[in-house]
């Protein structure tokens, strides 16, 4: 399926119209999010007629702390998508989001949203079949089937047992969904941010027994998240050698329910989060969205057979996949990326440019233990395959 990104703000009833943002201006707002694309994502039961079919669905919803401010003071972001198939002729899909939070918060934005068809429009998109041109307050966005919109954070005052419930409704004159189910969402909140959050922990890389030129490539991603309820967590990663794209990896998709714990034990300490109901050994980590020890369940990802020549600089840059919910404000950016530059001898641990018997001396003082140095193969062990590693490396280094 072809589609779309936006990011989207709506406005909120009764606002001039000088006053209101269109697109244009909001592309230019530093608070603006870039959403990911929605390729295959499935969006429920689109309303379907003569004119084609269509749903509006609430995707997600996040809560943390305001940056700076006082206790019980959080910023809540909702996340929608509408879906738009075969349809014929100009379709009005324009959204009330009301956003409620405990009995005193309450929200209402309007986004005009239309769906022009196939072919030369009044709009100027011009879109081959079966793409739709999609009109976003007023201004053409592109060709798309789908997309994915969400409003900048919205401050609410929380306290522990409000209920932070998202609605959608059709605007006047827009088109209703034939299915309501996923037009709404509530979600408890129980006083912890509600999240989620995707990083690169580890990238490391060994020579590939496809050839000298090749590398296989270990990638390590944590995920977090606070969230009771289905997420849609799809990655991918974009490998790059010496800065040139080779090739883009989805990593295993994460849609099922995700419940991370509070961790009992320090930063570090192990701990246990649940994946679908069933328990998953995790690592305390500290969560950039709260400054709380959250348990971070890891991922390894393996890239077999990258080629690269000795002393290049590998870098992985981790992204949500098409249709997966994007990723949050606040969290760094800089953990969506990592790096490694194979050496030329991972084994020459002395680096005199040869493995040999001084090299095979230090792996073997540090036999059984965790030591990473001496841990060629990443297994968090020394032992009998960091010493076959080892043996098959023997002599002289590649040139670097």
């Amino acid at each position: 399926m072809n589609t779309g990104h936006v990011s989207g703000e709506g406005r909120s009833p009764g606002e001039d119209e000088e006053k209101h943002l269109g697109v244009q201006a909001m592309m230019n707002k530093t608070t603006a999010i870039t959403i990911a694309t929605l390729a295959g994502l499935s969006v429920g039961a689109p309303y379907a007629s003569a004119q084609g079919q269509w749903n509006r669905k609430v995707e997600a919803v996040r809560v943390l702390p305001t940056p700076g401010g006082p206790a019980g003071a959080f910023e809540v972001q909702p996340f929608f998508s509408v879906e738009a198939l075969d349809i014929l002729t100009e379709t009005d899909l324009g959204t009330d989001l009301l956003l409620t939070g405990g009995s005193t918060n309450q929200q209402q934005y309007l986004f005009d949203i239309l769906f022009e068809p196939p072919g030369p429009q009044p709009f100027g998109c011009n879109c081959p079949p079966p793409l739709k041109c999609l009109v976003l307050e007023g201004f053409a966005i592109g060709c798309v089937n789908d997309w994915l919109i969400c409003d900048p954070p919205t401050p609410f005052n929380l306290m522990t047992g409000d209920v932070v419930e998202v609605l959608l409704r059709p605007t006047p004159g827009a088109l209703p969904d034939s299915d309501s189910s996923d037009d709404s969402l509530s979600i408890a909140f129980n006083g912890d941010p509600i999240f989620w959050d995707r990083r690169v922990v580890d990238v490391s890389a060994t020579p590939s027994p496809a050839g000298d030129s090749f590398f296989d490539i270990d990638v390590e991603i944590g995920v977090q998240a606070n969230y009771d309820g289905p997420l849609n967590l799809a990655m991918e990663l974009d490998v790059l050698v010496e800065g040139v794209l080779v090739q883009t990896v989805p990593v295993p998709q994460l849609d099922l329910p995700l419940l991370w714990n509070q961790c009992a034990g320090a930063c570090g300490s192990p701990c246990v989060t649940q994946l679908d109901g069933s328990p998953v050994p995790g690592l305390c980590v500290l969560d950039n969205g709260d400054g709380v020890c959250k348990c971070e369940y890891s991922i390894i990802t393996p890239i077999p057979a990258v080629p690269v020549d000795p002393g290049d600089e590998i870098v992985v840059i981790l992204r949500p996949a098409p249709g997966a919910l994007p990723e949050l404000p606040g969290f760094p950016e800089e953990n969506d990326e990592g790096s490694t530059r194979p050496g030329a001898c991972p084994a020459d641990f002395d680096g005199d440019g040869f493995v040999g018997a001084a090299d095979l001396a230090q792996l073997l003082g540090a036999w059984n233990s965790a030591n990473p140095i001496f841990d060629l193969n990443n297994d968090g062990f020394v032992g009998a395959p960091d010493l076959a590693f080892l043996l098959g490396s023997w002599g002289a280094c590649f040139p670097v």
